[in-house]
């Protein structure tokens, strides 16, 4: 029988690039000097499990090493975003689900994905 890890958080590389001054559909990240990368919502931080931003390669090792056969890919909650202006969040799942999706394509008997929507609002929730 398979072993799946339902709560498998993934957090696109897009954010881990923004500790070099970026800015991603208004988010922004930092690290701090022992390499903790945080994730910048107007003004409060919140770190990010470094797990969620591994490669994948990094992602199916670690899997192999604990004996997980499939991760479920889910966006982290500080992603959600629903306060924020429709346009802003959509960019957001998209980004999330087209990388999600890019990973499930590449290793669909190791990944699979949960999508994220923009809750806040339910036509651009279904589109």
């Amino acid at each position: 029988m398979p072993s799946i890890d339902l709560h498998a958080h993934l957090v696109p590389p897009h954010v881990a690039e923004l500790t070099n001054g970026g800015d991603w559909h208004g988010l922004k990240a930092e690290k701090d000097g022992e390499g903790n990368v945080y994730l910048v919502k107007d003004s409060r931080r919140f770190g990010i499990d470094p797990k969620s931003m591994w490669t994948p390669e990094q992602r199916l090792a670690d899997m192999d090493s604990i004996g997980v056969d499939v991760h479920v890919l889910s966006t982290w909650v500080q992603l959600y975003n629903y306060d924020w202006p429709v346009d802003r969040c959509l960019a957001i799942a998209k980004d999330f689900n087209d990388y999600a999706a890019e990973l499930c394509r590449q290793w669909p008997q190791r990944f699979k994905g949960f999508a994220t929507l923009p809750m806040q609002d339910v036509d651009a929730a279904l589109r």
